[in-house]
Parts: C-alpha cells; structure tokens; sequence
C-alpha cells in the first residue's frame, strides 16, 4: 500500500514549503526505507539471501502522485517484474518496507514504546531509524509539520533525545563506547562489555559494530567561501564550523545558521554542508520580509551580512574550503 507525505507551513503568512525541508525529509524517509529492508532482510526469511545492492533496488521510493500548494505526494516502490511473485503471493521487499513505513509513522504519531518496539524489535535498528527521522522530522515549536501514513495522515514530530533513549532500550550490558585509540585516531563503536565501578566498560565481550576516524577528520572546517553547482559563495570573512564524530557519520556544523551536515566521510559531510547553505540561502536571502516569522528575517540578515558575492559561471572556482 502506498505512503502518502505532506509537508506544510504552519505559518499563514508564508505557506510557501521550503525546498531545502523537502529535500531533508524526502532523503531521511528514503534512507529510513532503506534501513527497514536492512532490517527485514536480516531477520525474515523471505527475504534471505538479498544483496545490498538487491535491497537498495527493491526499496527505492518513487512519487507516484504529486499535488500542490504545500508539499503533498504519494510514495511507492517500482513494480515487481514479472516473475518475482512465487505462485501463493509472496510479497516483495520493497512492499513489505512501505507497509513497515507506515507502521513506523502510527507508532511515532501514537509515541506508543509498544508498538515502536513492535515495528522495530531489534534495539539497534531502531536506534538507528529513529536517531535518523531525528535529524529530519520538525519539532512542535517549528514553522512547518509533516504528515505522514496510507491512510488517515498522522503528524510526526522529531522525537527528544530521551525519547529516543527510552526507545532504544539496548539490553544490559551493550554500550555505545567512543574512545581515543592514541592521539591521532578515534574509535566508536556499540559493544557488548562488563562494566568497572566507575560505570566505563572494562572487559568488551563482542564488538557489535564500531567505526574508525583519524583525529584529522575532526579538526574544526574552516573557510570563507562555498561552491555548489555552479554558484561560488564568497563570505564575508571565515567561518568555523565544528566537526564530531556521531552514530558512525561525520557531521559539520555551524550554529549561527543552524546548518548540521553529516555524512561518512568529511569530504562529503563538506559538500552536505555547502548544499545545505545554498539551500539556505535560495529559501531566505530574497524573501520579503513580511512573508517570513522573526526568526527566518534574523537568518536572512545573517545570511545577507555573512555573503558578500554570489558567482555564477560554467565552472566555479575554488575548492570547498579545508
């Protein structure tokens, strides 16, 4: 059964929906859909023996339906070619993951731990889906709201940090570790370890995944000018932007425009946080003012003041900073 999406502002002055919010919640939900055909095919038997590249194939979401004024769509899977469907109706992957998705969506909006759990029985899957529907989902106190499910249209909301440490409930004795190997590399990772008597794990029984940065991946970007596409962003004077290591993922980030980038490597958390800057810039450096709240004219000022020239040329030049 198809998901339908909308996302709406919650302003009436502007019900304009942001191209950068829409690119953020289309990703996270593609990513989300991903990570449940990950999920399924681990642990459902149907299913066993799919490849990563099999998954990624069968649970690529397409808009099907699109419909104006706010954000408004309807998202499924491709369908099945012929013969994949065994005589007694065995459901694909990708059919099963969409009706996953709308489960997920019921129980965020229900913010039912039981049937969260239902949806998501494994602890570090659900970590997983709901740390990322975190980074993307708004806040109550936001500008705009995303409904979401296949039939009636729930709101979601971004879960708290609590909540979604309450969600998780990883089993006793599994911790996520993020320890300094020496001076120049950092390792994270989740392990199942037996606890000294100041609460730090002492004996790693297994390593359930973990991750490895070099100290070099987390020095702090600095830079005074941006490209994306064909546009080079010279500011005003050089930013800094803080760069940590979270849930495997580097993320770039820069708190006076609000912009958080992550990705695997800091090369393309860089560019992330370049196209999420563009983003930023095309929704507010040229609004009227009385079509944006007080928060969004601040940005607008910020982002005015920050830019001093905006280049446009076939090929831009300069490097995304270092």
């Amino acid at each position: 059964m198809p998901v339908n999406l909308k996302i709406e502002r919650t302003t009436p002055a502007s019900p304009r929906t942001s191209l950068r919010v829409l690119a953020q919640v289309l990703a996270s939900v593609q990513r989300t859909a991903h990570d449940l055909g990950r999920q399924r095919a681990a642990r459902d038997p149907r299913f066993s023996g799919h490849s990563q590249a099999d998954i990624e194939r069968e649970c690529e979401l397409f808009v099907t339906e699109l419909r104006y004024g706010s954000f408004e769509a309807t998202l499924d899977v491709a369908e099945p070619a012929p013969g994949l469907f065994p005589e007694y109706g065995h459901p694909t992957l990708g059919q099963v993951v969409v009706d996953d998705l709308d489960r997920v969506a019921e129980a965020l909006a229900m913010e039912s731990e039981e049937r969260v759990r239902q949806v998501l029985p494994d602890a570090r899957w659900r970590k997983r889906v709901l740390e990322m529907l975190a980074r993307s989902l708004p806040a109550r106190s936001d500008e705009y709201r995303v409904m979401w499910g296949s039939g009636r249209l729930r709101p979601l909301h971004r879960p708290t940090r609590e909540a979604v440490l309450a969600l998780t409930g990883l089993p006793e004795g599994e911790f996520l570790v993020r320890e300094r190997a020496d001076d120049d590399v950092l390792v994270e990772g989740t392990c199942v370890a037996r606890l000294g008597k100041d609460g730090r794990p002492v004996t790693v029984r297994e390593w359930l995944d973990f991750s490895v940065v070099l100290q070099e991946d987390t020095r702090p970007y600095r830079t005074d000018r941006l490209t994306w596409g064909n546009r080079l962003f010279r500011l005003a004077h050089e930013i800094a932007c803080s760069v940590a290591v979270e849930d495997h993922l580097i993320v770039v980030q820069y708190e006076p425009l609000g912009i958080r980038a992550y990705a695997p490597t800091r090369e393309a958390a860089i560019r992330d946080f370049a196209e999420e800057f563009a983003f930023l810039w095309d929704d507010y450096a040229h609004a009227r003012d009385e079509e944006l709240t007080r928060r969004a004219v601040g940005l607008k000022r910020h982002l005015r003041e920050l830019v001093r020239e905006v280049e446009v040329s076939e090929a831009s030049e300069g490097g995304p900073g270092r």
